[in-house]
């Protein structure tokens, strides 16, 4: 017998003695089973990000393959090239912020903008509120066409299987048709970018976004465990977005005296916002935060889920927008 006649009978009397791999078995070793069950427990979080990443890139080229077909369909009624169709109609329906919408938005702000010159920061705030009205007079252009003509896509999103993540401070009701948790680190530079992005989603959606905070502070950022405790007292007092916000600002400064500053700049009650940070009551805040980040074994900051689809890092408004919108036209 030649060696490459000895090697295939070799390896075909080594494949007749491994038992055949059954439904829901992923490997076995000898009468050892490994499942995929256990696969999807051990690499849980892993896989879930590869899928989110993979819907992500096949979603969008969807999306934009459907909007272009419904535009260019509805474009050719009229004799008009696609993009100046769509131009015409998204120009019909937005409303320009007026100089009052801008300035009372920016007595609102707190966050990293707030920090900006006056005139720079409400410029960039105008010019936020024209790209999201723009964005939104969009979705809706594209929702009325896609109704029109019966648009269906089958592609699911990937979620996380748990019907409820908690939070240790929420903003918007809680019969929202969207809810997006939000796991952050009042020390971490890219949740400082996601603040404003957090208040503006706030003032958009009022009635249909349900945001839930949780701390998940990371172990290399040793001040945002206090600064955790500093926002949960503020919450005592209804303020606990004001200074969360606010918070962001400081990220190099989290001491005791930048806590009390920013407890008088939100109006608390001194007193009751130090007899808190006193009594270390609040720690349950960051505790419970870590111990829900550690179960789903988060290992980055910011990590959102909406209605369980996870976003992993700080995005564009124009991302969360887009997935808010999509998940309301399927509610």
């Amino acid at each position: 017998m030649n060696l490459l006649a000895y090697v295939l009978s070799a390896t075909i009397a080594a494949a007749a003695t491994v038992p055949p791999l059954h439904a829901g078995e992923a490997a076995t070793v000898g009468d050892a089973v490994i499942t995929t069950a256990e696969l999807e427990r051990a690499a849980g979080l892993r896989l879930l990000r590869v899928r989110a990443e993979a819907y992500e890139a096949r979603r969008a080229a969807i999306e934009k393959r459907v909007a272009a077909i419904l535009v260019e369909r509805r474009a050719s009624e009229e004799n008009l090239q696609p993009e100046a169709w769509l131009e015409r109609e998204v120009a019909g329906r937005v409303t320009l912020p007026s100089a009052e919408e801008i300035a009372a938005a920016y007595e609102t702000l707190s966050g990293p903008m707030r920090s900006e010159p006056k005139e720079q920061a409400m410029a960039d705030l105008a010019r936020s509120m024209r790209e999201v009205r723009s964005l939104q007079a969009r979705h809706e252009i594209e929702q009325r066409l896609r109704q029109e003509a019966h648009v269906e896509i089958r592609l699911e999103a990937p979620r996380l299987d748990r019907s409820d993540l908690g939070g240790t401070a929420v903003h918007g009701p809680d019969d929202a048709p969207v809810t997006m948790v939000v796991f952050e680190d009042f020390q971490c530079p890219r949740c400082a970018t996601l603040s404003p992005v957090l208040a503006m989603l706030r003032e958009l959606y009022p009635a249909t976004l349900r945001i839930l905070h949780r701390d998940f502070p990371l172990a290399n950022h040793p001040q945002a465990r206090a600064a955790a405790e500093a926002a949960a007292c503020a919450g005592e007092q209804g303020k606990f977005w004001d200074v969360a916000d606010a918070l962001y600002t400081h990220r190099d400064t989290l001491t005791r005296a930048t806590f009390e500053q920013l407890a008088l700049d939100a109006h608390l009650d001194r007193d009751a916002f130090a007899a808190c940070l006193d009594s270390g009551r609040q720690s349950r805040s960051w505790q419970e935060g870590l111990a829900a980040a550690r179960a789903l074994a988060l290992d980055r900051t910011p990590t959102v889920f909406i209605n369980g689809r996870p976003i992993f890092g700080a995005r564009e408004v124009e991302t969360y927008v887009s997935i808010i919108e999509e998940e309301l036209r399927t509610r």
